[in-house]
């Protein structure tokens, strides 16, 4: 998991293929919208499937890569 007490920056692309981690219960479908998660304070920050409140990451899903942490492939536009 992230932990933001060890880093003193953050390095991100602003398109193609990347992974991050979905909201825990979620199970977005292929090509579906992300946006980011600011509702829920211990999901802060994650990929959701759930618009109302929440921030347009202007990306989509593409696969699961990793269940048992909720780390998805996405395409960011």
């Amino acid at each position: 998991a992230y932990d933001a007490d060890l880093c003193t920056n953050i390095e991100y692309k602003r398109e193609g293929i990347v992974t991050v981690q979905a909201v825990t219960g979620q199970t977005p479908a292929e090509f579906a919208a992300i946006y980011a998660e600011n509702q829920t304070p211990a999901d802060y920050g994650k990929a959701t499937t759930t618009s109302g409140g929440n921030a347009d990451a202007n990306a989509e899903f593409i696969k699961i890569v990793d269940g048992a942490n909720d780390v998805w492939q996405i395409r960011l536009k």
